[in-house]
Order: C-alpha cells, then sequence, then structure tokens
C-alpha cells in the first residue's frame, strides 16, 4: 500500500493553495459587501436608553471598620493581607456607607449560587421597577 505523499501528486499543494486563496478573498467580499449593507440600510429603530441607580437599604451598609473586622475573623486572611485590605480600602476612596451584599455580612461570607441570584433578583427587580415607573410604561406580557 502507498502511502499518502505530496511528491506522488504534484500538482495537490498549488490546488490546495488556490483554493485557500480563494476562500479568503471570498469571505473578504462576503465581509465587505455584509459591511457596506448595513452602513447603506441604517436600523429605523430608535432605542430610548436610560438609567437609574440601585439604592441599596440601610441593612446592607458596611463600613471600613465592620468589614475589617469580619475580614480578620473569618480566619481566611493571614495579618499580612489583612494589612493590606485595610491599606487598599482607606486609600480606594471606599467610604462609610458603602454597602455590600447580604452573603458578605455573614460569618462565614455566604458566596453560594443562591445568595447571588437572590441579590442579582434584588438589584435588577428594583431597577427596572424604576425605570418602569419613571417613565409610566406599564410592561405587557405577551
Amino acid at each position: 500500500m502507498e502511502s499518502m505523499n505530496l511528491e506522488n501528486y504534484p500538482g495537490l499543494a498549488a490546488e490546495i493553495l488556490i483554493l485557500l486563496s480563494n476562500f479568503r478573498f471570498q469571505a473578504t467580499i462576503a465581509l465587505l459587501a455584509i459591511a457596506m449593507y448595513h452602513f447603506r440600510h441604517p436600523s429605523k429603530r430608535v432605542c430610548l436608553v436610560d438609567f437609574t441607580c440601585y439604592k441599596a437599604p440601610e441593612s446592607f451598609r458596611a463600613p471600613i471598620s465592620a468589614f475589617i473586622e469580619h475580614t480578620e475573623r473569618s480566619g481566611t486572611f493571614d495579618s499580612k493581607a489583612v494589612e493590606f485590605q485595610t491599606k487598599v480600602l482607606e486609600r480606594s476612596g471606599v467610604g462609610n456607607k458603602t454597602c455590600l451584599a447580604c452573603g458578605t455580612h455573614l460569618l462565614p461570607a455566604d458566596g453560594s449560587l443562591n445568595s447571588s441570584m437572590e441579590e442579582l433578583k434584588t438589584v435588577l427587580f428594583s431597577i427596572v421597577q424604576n425605570l418602569f415607573s419613571k417613565h409610566k410604561t406599564k410592561p405587557e406580557k405577551h
């Protein structure tokens, strides 16, 4: 049985290169055509973008001293790491009115998926509700 070698097929390598260069050329032409169509026929839709900020309840507030104490008690970090975190917090502009997620207030901290999902639902649903009420929009079910 003869092994497949490029030497056995003298024009194969050249044909493969020609096919690849043709494919690149065709792909480039297709991308240019799509781009030209996109820029010549812009979307007729107009989107109004607005924003609102989430105002966390006071129970989520975490003063720097409480956060550092919590970090020390967790036993996760050594003293040098706690010192470093303290320096970073003091110099970063984080204030005593900074709010953290519910799971970070617990000992040990709860970083579970359920805790994260509850936080996400709390934040997103309140923000969306604020936007709807701000613009007097009534969402419809479809």
